[in-house]
């Protein structure tokens, strides 16, 4: 049985649709991922280019209250970059995008670094 701490390090790789499916197949997979703590670490790692304002919704909002998993399911699917994203959400669907590119930039080039 793998531990909620290697469960926690193995989720960072994977993106969010598959890790919801391997949820739905794996007992210690679905236990590690119904910590709110998780989805918080998962926020701030999947989502650099909502940090600020995320930030400021966790921290306003009562512990208790506040379910991590679905709010990242709630931006994930208001700032999906397509066209006709409603004025509230353009500015971050744009820097979503953006850093998206950015980072698929990044990837292709990191294996040509030299020594």
């Amino acid at each position: 049985m793998l531990s909620k701490e290697l469960v926690w390090q193995i989720a960072c790789y994977l993106p969010v649709k598959a890790l919801l499916a391997l949820s739905t197949v794996s007992w210690p997979v679905l236990n590690a991922t119904r910590d709110s703590g998780f989805w918080k670490t998962f926020i701030y790692n999947d989502m650099p280019w909502a940090a600020r304002e995320l930030q400021q919704i966790i921290n306003d909002a009562q512990p208790q209250e506040l379910d991590c998993k679905a709010l990242y399911l709630w931006f994930e699917r208001m700032t999906i970059p397509q066209y006709g994203v409603g004025a509230p959400w353009m500015g971050l669907a744009n820097r979503r995008r953006i850093l998206d590119a950015c980072q698929n930039l990044a990837d292709l080039y990191k294996p040509r670094e030299g020594p």
